[in-house]
């Protein structure tokens, strides 16, 4: 089993833990964090995916994740340690959500697990764990096609983008029914008096890529290197 590592949550979190540290602190910390999620998950190699900047969702709606706060100071450093320390893919426009949607359901579908903590990549079938959480789940189809239907409706306001006003997730169930398709997603819209490109805008900035939509460069074969939790954690 291969783990598909939010290597930019990774990043941030050792950011947060090392402020004032030395350089070999990060690196320590940033394997640490990998080993143990990898541990955890119950994989044996992992590749880290990292967030291109600016992704093609900046280019659509420049107000994209606008309202989060300043970066920690030494999340360049970390980001760093990874791409020294592990196997990495950081794929041009693409944020790391997306490359691990596309890589868990292209070349390393049926053997892989996405390791995140962020809930959008419920988007995605297969098997994921939360280390904040400790928690496995297995997404099927229609769990990830429901989840991103409710998220066209409701937006998602850490990433800045609305979706239809005053929509929480209790009235998309609602409005969804058993049965959610993008038809009733646009009926939706409709009745709400939402125009067309709204419309659109909302579910580019709400959907997960997966390989339907492009796979991983050709001539990636990397060779994926064992992980091992680390004792310094």
């Amino acid at each position: 089993m291969i783990g598909l590592i939010d290597g930019d949550v990774v990043a941030y979190k050792a950011a947060y833990l090392a402020d004032g540290g030395s350089d070999e602190d990060i690196r320590d910390l940033v394997v640490a964090i990998v080993g143990t999620w990898i541990e955890a998950c119950g994989a044996e190699s992992a590749v880290v995916c990292l967030g291109s900047k600016p992704t093609f969702r900046h280019r659509i709606f420049p107000d994209y994740k606008a309202k989060r706060g300043e970066k920690p100071e030494r999340l360049p450093d970390c980001i760093a340690a990874l791409e020294e320390n592990f196997t990495c893919l950081r794929m041009p426009d693409l944020e790391a959500d997306d490359a691990l949607g596309i890589l868990g359901t292209g070349k390393y579908k049926d053997r892989s697990i996405i390791v995140s903590i962020d809930k959008d990549l419920l988007q995605i079938p297969g098997n994921h764990y939360n280390p904040d959480k400790q928690r496995h789940t297995v997404v099927t189809e229609e769990d990830g096609f429901y989840l991103l239907c409710q998220q066209w409706l409701t937006g998602d306001p850490v990433d800045n983008f609305k979706g239809i006003p005053r929509v929480g997730e209790k009235t998309a169930k609602k409005l969804l029914g058993d049965d959610p398709s993008i038809e009733r997603v646009k009926e939706i819209y409709d009745e709400k008096e939402l125009d067309h490109d709204y419309f659109l805008l909302q579910g580019r900035l709400a959907r997960i890529l997966t390989a339907d939509d492009c796979d991983c460069p050709e001539d990636w074969e990397p060779e994926l290197k064992p992980c091992t939790r680390s004792e310094n954690v």
